[in-house]
């Protein structure tokens, strides 16, 4: 806390110093004076610095239990951004762990896995059940395609806020919308009560925009809306697709 208190109050001092005098005389290009010009800094004190309606907070996430949820269509790295958070977590020996549906063995049955080759050790389960008799020794718990358990939105959602509750980091990775372009209940409610919920695209197949759907695909065609919601595949079931390239389910 005084260690964060004496960073934003130089921070502050320094700009502060910087936009003293700015209307004294032509800005010269780069100074303070043409930053102030452009950005309209309203105030500065040791707390925040508010530029225009972007507050900068000297601040971090805090340490008690929370849940952030990674989301996104097929191949947005979903499960890249999941590895790469846990990597951290290890660096910083905080107890963890990881689990992964049992029904996706796409790349491996005891690991997460992405679609450009990054693996972590993971614990295959079929339910959250299994999650919250395996928490009693870690600081954080990720979960990676929630969406494949076999539970009830409402018992995924209660078993999540149950951890995070308890003082637990969550971090859970799945997709939002299934083949049909709906939502996932599970993961909806979820990211209702997240403190952080972070959205990835992937780029569409087809003309190369921003990718939020899933398509999957029959014999080369949308699959009809009576399929299977939940089918584990890669390339050669689904495709990114944007909005627009997007075919609905016949």
């Amino acid at each position: 806390g005084a260690l964060a208190g004496a960073l934003a109050g130089a921070l502050a001092g320094a700009l502060a110093g910087a936009l003293h005098g700015r209307c004294q005389g032509p800005a010269a290009p780069g100074t303070a004076q043409q930053l102030d010009t452009l950005y309209r800094c309203t105030y500065i004190d040791q707390n925040e610095i508010c530029l225009s309606s972007r507050i900068i907070h000297m601040t971090r996430p805090g340490s008690g239990g929370r849940i952030e949820v990674i989301c996104g269509c097929m191949y947005s790295g979903k499960t890249e951004e999941l590895i790469r958070r846990m990597r951290q977590v290890m660096i910083a020996r905080q107890p963890c762990r990881i689990f992964t549906p049992r029904m996706d063995t796409r790349y491996s049955a005891a690991h997460i896995a992405s679609h450009t080759g990054s693996q972590l050790e993971a614990v295959p389960i079929t339910s959250i059940k299994q999650v919250l008799a395996a928490t009693e020794d870690v600081q954080v718990v990720a979960l990676d395609e929630i969406h494949f358990l076999e539970d009830s939105p409402q018992a995924i959602l209660d078993a999540c806020q149950f951890l995070a509750d308890q003082g637990l980091r969550v971090i859970v990775a799945g997709l939002d919308q299934n083949y049909r372009a709906e939502p996932f209940p599970g993961m909806m409610q979820l990211m209702a009560v997240a403190e952080q919920v972070d959205k990835l695209y992937a780029i569409c197949v087809r003309c190369g925009a921003y990718a939020t759907r899933s398509q999957r695909l029959i014999n080369g065609h949308p699959a009809p809306r009576e399929a299977e919601t939940l089918v584990v595949g890669g390339l050669d079931l689904y495709e990114a697709r944007c909005r627009q390239c997007y075919q609905q389910a016949p």
